[in-house]
């Protein structure tokens, strides 16, 4: 490890100003290696307003950090374009561009278990309505059954 080589590195006279914290991921795609037959990211678009907390939901392994990591640009993408503030992550001096971006991830021991567990963290007066909403909004927006839920939550602050 110690012997690999830096392959990101700041353009020449990079941006050095993140002025808008919007992130976009247009037709994204990313592998770890090049030579890699499977993608772990495919055909991902995305589009977050500036200061929107989102939350990203999947098992274990399904490339939630993975995406997360390609905002403060901590990989490349294998194809298509991560922006920020509406400008390319790789037009922005690295220094620059990971100041700008906070990324808070979950800590997974503290939401192991059902969906109705880990609604009682916040307050069991509040636990019956939470679920009713949420079972609303499964049925009629999502209609799916959610087995465990696991987030990271994006923030940007400018």
């Amino acid at each position: 490890m110690l012997d690999e080589k830096i392959v990101l590195t700041s353009p020449e006279n990079g941006v050095t100003e993140v002025t808008e914290g919007s992130v976009e991921f247009d037709n994204v795609s990313f592998k770890y290696k090049e030579e890699a037959k499977e993608y772990a990211l495919s055909d991902v678009t995305l589009k977050i307003k500036a200061g929107q907390t989102v939350g990203i939901l999947g098992g274990t392994g399904s490339s939630k950090t993975t995406l997360v990591q390609l905002i403060p640009r901590l990989y490349d993408t294998s194809r298509g374009t991560v922006r920020v503030g509406g400008k390319d992550v790789r037009a922005y001096d690295l220094a620059a561009l990971r100041d700008a971006v906070n990324i808070v991830l979950q800590k997974n021991v503290l939401f192991s278990g059902t969906v109705r567990e880990n609604l009682k963290w916040h307050s069991n007066n509040s636990v019956y309505y939470l679920i009713t909403n949420l079972k609303h909004a499964l049925r009629t927006s999502f209609q799916f059954f959610v087995k465990s839920v696991s987030i990271i939550n994006i923030i940007l602050h400018f």
